[in-house]
C-alpha cells in the first residue's frame, strides 16, 4: 500500500480572509468615490438649471420692458409697473415646468427652483445648488427686474 500524502488543494482560511479584507477596502473606497461623483453631478445639474431659468426670465423681462408681447408667458407682458397679483411668476412656473424644469412658488431645493415675486416689479429665482438646505450661498439666488 502506498502511503504517499496527497498534495493539499484549495486556499487556507487566512488567504481567504486577506482577499475578503482587500475587497472590502476597495468597495469602501468605491462607495466614497461614487458618492462624490453623484454629489458633483447633482450640483452641476442644479447650476445649469438655475442658469437656464434665470436666462429665460431675463429674456421675458427684457421683452416686457420693450413692450413686446410674450406668447409663452403673456401675464409678464407690460407688467413693469405692477406684478402684485403674482400672475407673471405663476405663468413662469407653469411654462418652466412644462419645459421639464421643476419650479414652485416656494420650497427651493437642489432639484426645485423657487420663483417668487419681489417688490411687485422683480422675480426672484432661488435654487439650493449645493444641497445644504438654504439658498444663501453665492449664485443660489438671482433677482430679475421687470
Amino acid at each position: 500500500m502506498n502511503l504517499k500524502q496527497k498534495k493539499q488543494q484549495g486556499f487556507s482560511l487566512i488567504e481567504l480572509l486577506v482577499v475578503v479584507a482587500i475587497i472590502g477596502i476597495l468597495a469602501a473606497a468605491g462607495v466614497v468615490g461614487y458618492q462624490n461623483y453623484t454629489d458633483s453631478a447633482s450640483e452641476n445639474v442644479a447650476k445649469s438649471n438655475h442658469a437656464s431659468i434665470v436666462q429665460f426670465t431675463r429674456v421675458t423681462a427684457n421683452a416686457a420692458k420693450a413692450g413686446v408681447a410674450s406668447t409663452q408667458v403673456p401675464a409678464c407682458t407690460g407688467v413693469a409697473n405692477d406684478m402684485a397679483d403674482n400672475a407673471c411668476s405663476t405663468q413662469l412656473i407653469t411654462k418652466l415646468n412644462a419645459d421639464g424644469f421643476t419650479t414652485a412658488a416656494a420650497g427651493a431645493s437642489q432639484t426645485t427652483s423657487a420663483i417668487t415675486t419681489v417688490e411687485n416689479t422683480k422675480i426672484n429665482i432661488a435654487t439650493d445648488i449645493n444641497g445644504d438646505g438654504d439658498t444663501a450661498d453665492a449664485g443660489e439666488s438671482t433677482t430679475v427686474a421687470f
